[in-house]
């Protein structure tokens, strides 16, 4: 019986988002035994999931090596510079060093790029975001950008900006998805 209402939610889930992805689809079934999460990506999604960047003719690695010039900057909420920066302000100023418009909010810049639900299938240029790593009602709560091999460039609160690893026990409870912004299809 149990079997049964589950596949009944997932069916009511996959028709209630005809106009969404497969991927957000697959995120909203892979996150089902938190109902919590799944009314938050379902009242993200309303705004938008998978929105067009358009990058031109800028390369993810123009994007990686602006950031990672960033590298050992302090961490300062607001922050958009060499003095101070936060992991949101770290991809505005990176996208801004190249002429491409995004918010200055993590929630924000995740709305657009095609959703990689997989840290698998993760490429370099691929941006990160999390949930759950501060108290707020935003959804997003933290954003990095994927480098390879697990490792991702951000700013953390207490070290400032640096390289991580997706598969440490932190990031892995707190990833949500990435989002491919070069090679949208």
């Amino acid at each position: 019986m149990k079997r049964f209402v589950l596949l009944l939610v997932m069916i009511a889930i996959a028709l209630s988002l005809e106009a969404q992805s497969d991927a957000f689809t697959r995120l909203l079934v892979s996150h089902r035994n938190d109902s919590t999460l799944v009314k938050r990506l379902e009242a993200f999604a309303q705004e938008g999931v998978e929105l067009p960047l358009d990058m031109g003719t800028v390369s993810a690695e123009q994007i990686i090596d602006t950031a990672r010039s960033y590298l050992g900057n302090p961490h300062c909420m607001g922050g958009l510079s060499h003095k101070c920066i936060d992991c949101s302000g770290l991809l505005f100023v990176t996208f801004k060093s190249v002429g491409i418009d995004v918010p200055h909010s993590s929630e924000g810049i995740a709305r657009y790029g095609k959703l990689i639900v997989d840290v698998d299938s993760l490429i370099p240029g691929d941006l990160v975001f999390f949930v759950g790593t501060y108290n707020t009602s935003k959804l997003i709560t933290h954003s990095g950008i994927y480098l390879g091999n697990y490792q991702f460039i951000h700013t953390s609160a207490s070290r400032g900006v640096i390289i991580s690893d997706l598969r440490s026990a932190y990031y892995k409870e707190h990833f949500i998805f990435g989002k491919r912004i070069f090679g949208q299809d």
